[in-house]
C-alpha cells in the first residue's frame, strides 16, 4: 500500500492568555498549523474525542491549564499523538523552540510494511555560508579567503552590497566565481561544492516570515547550506546582534553546524573586553578569534595561517 505521512498539526492547552498567544505566535511564524487552542480541560478533551485518531498531533500544554487533571491527559495517549510540556521552560524563542524541537519523534509510517531501506551513497556537496553582523566585519574577505583555500565555487548573494568582484579584481586572482545573474532570485542552488557570501543577516524572525525575494534567496541558502560562518567584528553593536542571532537561530528549526568568527581591529584594553564578551557568548561552539595583525584584509593565493584554522574547523 502507499505510504502516508500525516501531516503535523498543533493543539495548544495553556492556562495563561499572554503565554500562550506567545507560543502560538511564536509556531504559527514557523508555518505550524494551530489547529485548535483548548482554554481549559473540558475542551481539550472534548477535542481529542472528536478528532480523528490517525492524524498525527502534537500537544503542547502547561499545567496552569483550568481544571487540569493529568490523569485524563494520559487517556490520549496514542502513536499519533505527541505531547510536550512546556511547564518550567522560560518563554524565549531559543528555549522554548529548542525544548520542543528535542521532544518532536519522527513521523509515523502509516498502513506500510517495514522493510530494509535501498541505500543509495551519493557525494555530497559541501555549501558553506558565510554571513555575519552588519558594519562591515570581514565577511566577504573571509569568504574569499576561503574559497582560495578550498577550491570551492565562490557565490555572491550579497545583493544590497555586493563585493567579491571588486576584492578579486583589486588583488588579481584567478578564482571560480559567479554573481547570480537572474532579476530579483528566489531560490538557490549549485551542483559543486561552494561558499555563499550572503552579506549581512536581517533578524531571523523577521527572514522566515518575509515573502520578498531577498528574504527568500537568503531561506534557500541557508536551506542548501552544510555548515555556517557567522562574522562579527570588536563592537558593542555587532556583539548585540549577535547574541540576537543566538537567540533566534533554533527558531528555524534546522540544525546547521556554526563557526562564530570575532574579527579583531586593535590590541585595546576594550577591544579585550569586548573578545572576552564574545567568548562567553559562544562558549562551547565552534569559534576562532582573529588577531588584529593577522593581515588578512589582502587575500593572496599563499594564503594565510589563521585561515588555516578556519578551514580546518569548517571545511
Amino acid at each position: 500500500m502507499q505510504s502516508e505521512i500525516p501531516q503535523l498539526e498543533v493543539v495548544t492547552a495553556i492556562g495563561d492568555a499572554d503565554a500562550e498567544d506567545y507560543v502560538a505566535q511564536l509556531l504559527f511564524s514557523q508555518g505550524w498549523n494551530i489547529v485548535f487552542r483548548a482554554f481549559d480541560m473540558m475542551a481539550l478533551m472534548e477535542y481529542f474525542n472528536n478528532r480523528p485518531t490517525e492524524l498525527r498531533t502534537v500537544l503542547v500544554f502547561r499545567k496552569d491549564l483550568p481544571e487540569f487533571d493529568s490523569t485524563e491527559l494520559d487517556k490520549l495517549i496514542s502513536p499519533t499523538l505527541t505531547m510536550i510540556s512546556l511547564d518550567g521552560i522560560t518563554l524565549v524563542a531559543h528555549q522554548v523552540m529548542t525544548h520542543i524541537r528535542s521532544q518532536l519523534r519522527l513521523p509515523l509510517i502509516v498502513n506500510q510494511p517495514l522493510k530494509a531501506p535501498e541505500i543509495i551513497l551519493k557525494p555530497k556537496n559541501e555549501t558553506l555560508l558565510v554571513t555575519g553582523t552588519t558594519g562591515s566585519p570581514g565577511r566577504s574577505t573571509i569568504a574569499l579567503h576561503l574559497a582560495l583555500e578550498s577550491g570551492f565555487k565562490l557565490y555572491d548573494l550579497d545583493f544590497r552590497s555586493p563585493s567579491q568582484r571588486y576584492l578579486i579584481e583589486r588583488s588579481g586572482l584567478d578564482i571560480d566565481f559567479e554573481i547570480i545573474k537572474e532579476e530579483r532570485p528566489r531560490e538557490f542552488s549549485c551542483q559543486t561544492n561552494s561558499i555563499l557570501d550572503i552579506g549581512s543577516l536581517p533578524a531571523i524572525s523577521e527572514m522566515v516570515n518575509d515573502r520578498r525575494w531577498q528574504a527568500m534567496l537568503i531561506n534557500s541558502a541557508f536551506d542548501s547550506a552544510t555548515k555556517l560562518i557567522y562574522v562579527c567584528k570588536a563592537s558593542g553593536l555587532s556583539l548585540i546582534k549577535l547574541q540576537k542571532f543566538i537567540d533566534d537561530f533554533p527558531i528555524l528549526l534546522r540544525k546547521i553546524p556554526i563557526t562564530y568568527v570575532f574579527n579583531m581591529a586593535g590590541n585595546t584594553r576594550e577591544e579585550r573586553a569586548l573578545e572576552r564578551h564574545f567568548q562567553k557568548l559562544v562558549g562551547g561552539e565552534s569559534s576562532l578569534v582573529i588577531p588584529s595583525d593577522s593581515r588578512i584584509a589582502n587575500p593572496s593565493k599563499s594564503g594565510h595561517k589563521v585561515i588555516g584554522k578556519l578551514a580546518a574547523l569548517t571545511l
